[in-house]
């Protein structure tokens, strides 16, 4: 059956359609889709319809989810692609719907698009949840950051005897918000505070110290300055509370993919891991090769040439950046790590002169590659080990 290929420039309210040379404008609401299907029919008559749209966000997954629930197919074009083509395909640089609309047919009609990876339901929530942890992971540093230079204000002597992130320290600072409290509260308090009420994480010797440091502080503390750290310290928590519930919503979606629990007999993937990698990527399965899986991370290597120039080899850094650190820290516990349990591996390496970094990025590829393997068979790990190059 023939396939008409449709492009489609995605907006807020209005989305602009185009094939063959005819154009169709449509509003982004149930009765703008329905037109656009009954605009092609009467015009194109019955055929088997292929939608090429950017991936805009919330605008471009109404449409494409709508398109797909009716049993159309649907591709993504990059808009860095759609830029760069305008120069051959439009002459010249016009940014106009119309000529996006255009532009997305031809490259799609050339086969120069994404296909969607993964459209079960597990897959969208997981997509989901992990886009929502990235968000609170940049949440949470911001609060820190702010966390740290209210300390600095209030108590800056308290970071000289525990880390300002430390479950001792936020009890301490959630129950006196300037030195003058500690004092004002006395030792005896202030040592069921850090102490007695809490277990010994740290020793009544720091604890003495801590309260002693208060007596003596040069912090200058305020009503408002107080105000603000309570305000913050409620902030980091409920992000770290939604963070760990968020983990928990991953384990309950995982436990629908059939080789999640195998994925995650890989050492560095956690349940978290797990749900940030297939929420990332997709169904493992419909990656041809553990190649396709690198690539599509940004972990593939490139390099530059002109005339007697080439560059090092370096990674594309294409793909997604929050993944890519994810599996960066991954890789440090299970390779860098001398307690690692493929601490073997990264030895190997660097004692062959080889710098630490590159090691590290190659233990992230690695890592894609186990896990790759270990989803197309739904084998455990250690059944596959010695396997995996």
């Amino acid at each position: 059956m023939h396939i008409q290929v449709v492009g489609i420039d995605v907006s807020k309210r209005f989305h602009v359609a185009w094939t063959d040379g005819r154009s169709f404008t449509f509003s982004h609401t149930l009765t703008g889709f329905k037109d656009l299907i009954q605009w092609l029919v009467e015009s194109e008559g019955s055929a088997v319809y292929q939608f090429g749209m950017e991936p805009t966000g919330r605008f471009s997954k109404t449409l494409s989810k709508w398109l797909t629930d009716h049993g159309h197919q649907v591709v993504f074009v990059p808009g860095a692609y759609t830029k760069r083509a305008k120069w051959f395909l439009s002459n010249g640089s016009n940014k106009t719907d119309l000529v996006d609309a255009k532009v997305i047919a031809e490259l799609v009609q050339q086969g120069r698009y994404l296909k969607t990876m993964g459209k079960d339901l597990a897959f969208t929530e997981l997509r989901t949840l992990s886009d929502l942890h990235f968000r609170l992971v940049k949440m949470s540093v911001e609060s820190q950051n702010r966390l740290h230079s209210l300390i600095d204000t209030v108590f800056p002597e308290l970071s000289r005897f525990v880390c300002v992130k430390s479950k001792v320290a936020l009890r301490i600072l959630n129950a006196y918000h300037q030195p003058c409290e500690i004092v004002a509260a006395g030792w005896e308090s202030f040592r069921k505070v850090a102490i007695i009420c809490h277990g010994m994480n740290i020793t009544e010797e720091k604890a003495q110290q801590i309260f002693h440091a208060a007596e003596e502080s040069v912090g200058t503390g305020s009503e408002t300055l107080s105000f603000e750290l309570g305000v913050q310290l409620r902030l980091f928590s409920d992000i770290e509370q939604a963070r760990a519930d968020i983990e928990k919503q991953m384990v309950n979606w995982l436990h629908q993919v059939d080789y999640a629990e195998a994925l995650m007999s890989v050492p560095g993937i956690s349940a978290l891991a797990a749900g940030l990698l297939l929420g990332q990527l997709g169904d493992l399965c419909k990656y041809p090769s553990a190649k396709h899986l690198v690539k599509a991370v940004g972990l593939n290597l490139v390099e530059q040439s002109s005339g007697k120039f080439l560059s090092r080899p370096r990674i594309s850094k294409a793909g997604k950046g929050q993944l890519r650190n994810h599996l960066y820290r991954a890789a440090l516990a299970v390779f860098a790590n001398p307690k690692g349990p493929l601490h073997d591996w990264y030895k190997e390496r660097t004692e062959k002169k080889k710098p630490g970094k590159i090691v590290l990025v190659a233990a992230c590829r690695k890592l894609l590659r186990i896990a790759h393997a270990v989803a197309r068979d739904n084998a455990e790990y250690k059944k596959l080990k010695g396997r995996i190059a």
